[in-house]
């Protein structure tokens, strides 16, 4: 599903929980492609995801939400 979103070359791609239910292959195999196309693209992703250790892989910055906390912005 990934593949025919970035065909179009959106400006911006909405992902939510793309590393769910994935392996380690498929998951570096995700990442690098989001890394890759991001860079070629210049596209935005805003990804949803309950995976941190995923989000700073993909993401040069992540806003993480707590239950009863102020949303924290961190960037690499």
């Amino acid at each position: 599903m990934l593949a025919t979103a970035l065909i179009h070359h959106p400006k911006i791609l909405i992902l939510d929980e793309p590393s769910s239910g994935l392996d380690q292959d498929s998951l570096q195999c995700i990442i690098k492609v989001i890394r890759k196309y991001r860079s070629q693209f210049s596209t935005t992703f805003l990804t949803i995801s309950h995976d941190p250790q995923f989000l700073y892989q993909v993401c040069e910055q992540v806003l993480l939400f707590k239950e009863n906390k102020q949303p924290a912005m961190k960037q690499k």
